[in-house]
């Protein structure tokens, strides 16, 4: 015995079927994980340009002590590269985290400098997604729950 089913119920069992399996679909295609801080060593020329910007004395930096985030933001060709900067570059404020993009010359440019009051931890960096009509990237920076190197 096969039961028959009206089409609108029909549409609309399939629509309750289908939605959850839309929605979760569209969180998993933003590229909104939280991704790890590395050692600066992957990108040794940034690291340097950063350490000639930002230290009064660049012979004191220890760029073995910079930390590296790498941020691919969906829609955007070049990644972003935020540094956070150890605590010879902290003060009252907070320590200074930078962040930089790569022009079509090979050469960083500075997009993002900031004082965070991060008491020497990694703050939380992640992309968020793009809803604006400009698509230009949205970044959160949490030093709430701060990252543990």
């Amino acid at each position: 015995m096969l039961i028959q089913i009206p089409r609108q119920n029909l549409a609309i069992l399939l629509g309750i079927i289908l939605t959850p399996i839309a929605l979760w679909a569209l969180i998993k295609s933003q590229d909104n994980s939280l991704t790890q801080w590395q050692e600066s060593t992957a990108f040794p020329e940034l690291i340097e340009q950063a350490i000639q910007e930002n230290y009064s004395n660049p012979s004191l930096a220890e760029p073995a002590k910079i930390k590296l985030l790498k941020i691919q933001v969906k829609n955007q060709k070049q990644p972003i590269f935020f540094i956070a900067f150890p605590s010879e570059l902290c003060g009252i404020g907070g320590c200074l985290v930078a962040g930089y993009v790569r022009n079509n010359q090979a050469q960083y440019r500075p997009i993002f400098k900031s004082l965070l009051p991060t008491q020497g931890l990694l703050p939380q960096i992640e992309t968020l997604p793009n809803n604006w009509k400009n698509e230009q990237p949205c970044i959160s920076i949490t030093t709430t729950g701060l990252a543990q190197e």
